[in-house]
């Protein structure tokens, strides 16, 4: 590529509402056609990564049989929230790659929308109570907080901010069971 003297590896990980899917868009600037390109994927919980195939210039979408591979599994199922660590590799794979954590947060964003849905359809006291909407507010202020976090490098707060968040979430989803 013209004027570009060494490889800028960079990537995005695309907001998704489907918690089926993840996708990541490479944004790197290549000296020449990268050679043996891998992404590196951690999902949250686990300590060994998953080798995943990786296009440049491309949007490169994977999904739970990539992720979470099952036997004959013609379903899809949800990928897990949480902290995500993916490395993008070039050759040589130890020298050329950068490495990012992510907060993914599509289950939890499914589930807090159909909250505050049940919650505004809702004829109990729960709705009326003003106490409420600090939960609600806690409950974004943890996982903002979260990624706020894990943009510093603090993945053990932001892990924990997350877990909170989450934690906050069920409890009041429960309580709001409760109203009907």
């Amino acid at each position: 590529m013209l004027g570009i003297k060494e490889n800028k590896l960079d990537f995005e990980v695309l907001p998704l509402k489907n918690p089926k899917f993840l996708a990541i868009y490479d944004l790197s600037d290549y000296m020449e056609f990268p050679k043996q390109p891998i992404l590196k994927v951690t999902l949250p919980g686990y300590t060994k990564p998953i080798f995943l195939p990786f296009k440049k210039d491309s949007i490169n979408k994977y999904n739970s049989n990539h992720l979470q591979p099952r036997e004959n599994s013609l379903v899809l199922n949800d990928l897990p929230d949480g902290i995500y660590k993916i490395s993008y590799h070039i050759h040589p794979h130890d020298e050329e790659y950068i490495e990012k954590n992510v907060l993914i947060t599509s289950v939890f964003d499914r589930n807090y929308s159909q909250f505050l849905l049940s919650l505004e359809d809702a004829d109990c006291a729960m709705r009326k109570d003003r106490n409420i909407m600090f939960d609600i507010l806690e409950v974004n202020l943890a996982i903002d907080t979260a990624q706020s976090h894990l943009e510093e490098g603090n993945i053990r707060a932001a892990n924990d901010h997350y877990q909170g968040g989450t934690k906050l979430l069920e409890k009041l989803t429960k309580k709001l069971k409760g109203c009907y």
